[in-house]
C-alpha cells in the first residue's frame, strides 16, 4: 500500500490492448486490437480496423476519477456501458498496473452477451497500427500491425 489516493500522472496517455496477434509480420487472423488514450479530460478509445485508419472505429468516453481509479459508467439512458457497438458490462474502472507501462481494466457486471470479453482487460503503454492492409492479400483475414513510431513505450 503505497497511500497515493490519486490517479498516477505517469498512467495517462497511449496504450493498446494486449494481443496474442503478432506484432510486425502479417497473419491470417481476425482479431479485435484497440489503442486507447487517457487523458485528463476523458477516454478515446480506437478499434483498428485491418483495412486501414479510414475504417478505424473511434469512441470517446466521460471519465470520473476516483483516487487512483478511472471509472467508465453508461452514457444517459443506457443501462451498460457500450464498446464496440454493443454492451459490454454496467461500468468499466481503470487501474495502474504492475508498473506504469500497464492499466488493468475491471469489467463490472459482464454482459453475457459480450463474446470476447472477460472480466478484464489488460493495456500496454504504446499505440499500435496496421502496416499491411487485408485488403491488399488474396485471403481476406490476413494483415499485420506493429508499434506506432513516436508514441512511448516506456515511462
Amino acid at each position: 500500500e503505497t497511500g497515493n489516493t490519486a490517479w498516477p500522472d505517469e498512467s495517462y496517455g497511449a496504450f493498446y490492448l494486449e494481443t496474442t496477434f503478432p506484432v510486425g509480420r502479417p497473419e491470417n487472423a481476425l482479431a479485435f486490437l484497440s489503442n486507447i488514450d487517457l487523458t485528463h479530460d476523458g477516454l478515446v478509445v480506437t478499434h483498428l480496423s485491418c483495412r486501414g485508419e479510414m475504417y478505424d472505429l473511434e469512441e470517446r468516453f466521460a471519465v470520473e476519477y476516483e483516487g487512483a481509479e478511472v471509472h467508465v459508467r453508461p452514457r444517459d439512458g443506457d443501462s451498460q456501458v457500450i464498446w464496440r457497438g454493443a454492451p459490454v458490462g454496467a461500468e468499466l474502472i481503470f487501474r495502474p498496473g504492475g508498473d506504469c507501462t500497464e492499466l488493468r481494466t475491471e469489467i463490472v457486471d459482464p454482459d453475457p452477451g459480450a463474446a470476447g470479453f472477460a472480466g478484464e482487460m489488460l493495456w500496454i503503454r504504446g499505440a499500435l497500427f496496421v502496416t499491411d492492409l487485408c485488403n491488399d492479400h488474396p485471403n481476406d483475414n490476413e494483415w499485420a500491425v506493429d508499434l506506432r513510431p513516436g508514441v512511448p513505450t516506456d515511462c
